[in-house]
């Protein structure tokens, strides 16, 4: 029974048979090779595999909800109505795809290329397979790994989305929750806590995680790689987000201390997210103390003295 046939309850019965027929078409390819066509083409046939699997690839993507790379974002940032999947069928989506990438297309590329390495037929010839083949093999899952991390992206970047520009009121991740600070907003009167849309964050990588722990059972690997570029993606959209920085810019605008304050907590509190949930990742950290810095920049260039809102990092880290 193939492994992909663990996702046949799961997922689409149509993405499922469609894994299997890549995978049939793949073996069929690998069928036709005898050693010496594995030493004279066999870096064509492995191109050839890498942009099947791309292929792909970019059909699964049109299978998960969301815009495209391609479609224009402005419009959805007033709301954003995505089709109707559950969480369960697009984590066995790529779930899939990663069998096939980690699993599946390693074994039967390799099964066949050890093959030459054995092979009378190429000692008759006194031919030696040297390193290249080895090399080639390397480049072929780079090849692979990049196909399936546009679809990786592609998913997080939806799920993102869907929760940034989905929720409403104080639980919507905006410049606007760090402008407040009357304390119904900020909450820093005696036990700080990170701001309610983070707080939103955790509780729904909580329950992603909950839902891939069943539908990725044994599939370790893949659950951490999406939890923690789900993690990246927020950072990174908070990061590249004009217009949450144009706010914090416009003069028009008073800040306050306690806004930076609240900012740096949230941003500990999403690196101690994924820390402490077994998917640390140094690409957050980095992103993370990128944004507190433009921030303090910012709050500085506005003439608010940073120092009056800055604890020391152990404090931050602890609070978070």
């Amino acid at each position: 029974m193939s492994p992909l046939s663990a996702f046949a309850t799961l997922s689409d019965s149509v993405v499922v048979d469609s894994g299997m027929k890549f995978m049939d078409i793949i073996e069929d390819i690998l069928a036709q090779l005898t050693p010496m066509a594995v030493m004279h083409f066999g870096a064509n046939v492995l191109t050839r595999i890498s942009q099947l699997f791309d292929k792909y690839m970019d059909m699964l993507i049109k299978s998960l909800p969301g815009p495209s790379d391609d479609d224009n974002l402005t419009e959805l940032k007033e709301v954003i109505h995505f089709r109707d999947e559950t969480d369960s069928e697009q984590l066995a989506l790529l779930g899939l795809a990663f069998t096939i990438l980690d699993e599946l297309l390693p074994l039967a590329v390799i099964k066949v290329w050890s093959l030459t390495n054995e092979s009378k037929e190429l000692e008759s010839e006194n031919i030696v397979p040297n390193a290249s083949i080895t090399a080639e093999l390397k480049e072929w899952k780079r090849s692979l790994q990049h196909s399936f991390d546009k679809l990786r992206d592609h998913f997080c970047r939806q799920y993102v989305l869907t929760f940034i520009y989905s929720r409403q009121g104080k639980t919507r991740l905006n410049a606007l929750i760090y402008l407040s600070g009357e304390g119904a907003d900020l909450y820093w009167d005696s036990d700080p806590l990170p701001s309610l849309p983070f707080q939103a964050l955790f509780a729904k990588l909580q329950q992603l995680t909950t839902v891939a722990g069943d539908v990725l059972l044994g599939k370790e690997k893949i659950q951490k790689i999406l939890l923690a570029r789900l993690t990246e993606t927020v950072v990174m959209w908070l990061s590249e987000e004009q217009e949450f920085w144009d706010v914090f810019e416009d003069e028009s605008i008073p800040l306050k201390p306690l806004g930076l304050q609240q900012l740096i907590l949230d941003m500990h509190f999403t690196v101690e997210i994924a820390r402490f949930a077994g998917y640390p990742s140094p690409h957050v950290l980095r992103i993370a103390s990128a944004i507190i810095a433009r921030e303090i920049r910012t709050f500085s260039a506005r003439g608010i003295d940073p120092q009056s809102a800055l604890s020391e990092d152990e404090w931050f880290v602890e609070t978070a």
